[in-house]
């Protein structure tokens, strides 16, 4: 029985659907990365040079500071 429903299905839909759910999610994550504050795409820039990525500060801090310091790397200078 499940042999025979197995057997009756049309899959030549499913490939139209793949193709336009890969393209909503390739826009998706075109549009997150223009969207980018500046400082944090500098940020993730560094990823492949740094061992340690920075963390991102918060809104209301003064001024982004993305140098690679111990006291920068964790915020507040303890590893978690």
């Amino acid at each position: 029985m499940l042999k025979e429903i197995i057997s009756k299905l049309d899959y030549s839909d499913y490939d139209e659907i793949a193709l336009v759910l890969f393209g909503m999610s390739f826009l998706a994550i075109c549009i997150g990365a223009f969207m980018l504050r500046k400082d944090a795409s500098r940020a993730f820039g560094h990823i492949p040079l740094d061992d340690l990525v920075p963390v991102p500060r918060t809104a209301n801090s003064q001024k982004p500071n993305i140098e690679n310091t111990e006291a920068n790397l964790y915020g507040n200078g303890d590893r978690q």
